[in-house]
């Protein structure tokens, strides 16, 4: 099993942006996957899209979305989710990358294919560096007590430290793997 690294934490309290920060401090070069953006409306959050770290972009969830899949107010495009994040996921055991995956979250887990991707993954020798939803869920549940997964649990007060201890963590992965000698921290 490789290194598993989770952050987790309330909405909006900075995983995406930590996320980014240990994307760019260990470099695009070194990873594969993609991270979750807010579409902001006018007044509000009106979606989420998938963003690849070549910078491809997916809508994957909007509140305007005409499908009678939905999750709160918002409309999921699960088709199109799967289409985006699966030929990613797949690429990433190959790679020689560390895989960034954001979210294992309830929008993500409507997605049968993606569910049993990430169980591949995290039961492969693929290093992985991700976000996972903070609160009860039955399927994300079992991810969270697989042996060997390091969840961080992000708050306001800890968010910074938090952040300087997942990266020196991740620094010693990337000096210790066959990753570019150049992605130092």
């Amino acid at each position: 099993m490789g290194n598993i690294i989770l952050l987790s934490g309330e909405p909006r309290i900075g995983k995406t942006t930590a996320l980014k920060k240990i994307i760019h401090s260990i470099g695009k070069e070194n990873c594969i996957g993609f991270y979750t953006e807010e579409i902001r409306g006018k007044f509000d959050r009106s979606g989420f899209q998938c963003v690849s770290l070549d910078g491809t972009r997916k809508k994957i969830a909007d509140v305007n979305l005409d499908t009678n899949v939905r999750m709160g107010r918002y409309g999921i495009d699960i088709e199109g989710f799967e289409n985006f994040a699966i030929p990613i996921l797949n690429n990433s055991y190959t790679s020689n990358k560390i895989t960034i995956i954001d979210e294992i979250g309830p929008i993500q887990f409507l997605s049968t294919k993606f569910k049993q991707e990430i169980s591949n993954i995290l039961t492969s020798s693929t290093c992985v560096i991700g976000t996972i939803f903070y609160n009860n869920h039955p399927d994300i549940d079992k991810i969270k007590r697989i042996p060997g997964v390091k969840i961080y649990y992000m708050a306001i007060e800890n968010r910074t430290t938090i952040l300087e201890t997942v990266l020196q963590e991740i620094q010693q992965v990337v000096h210790s793997s066959s990753l570019s000698k150049e992605a130092s921290i």
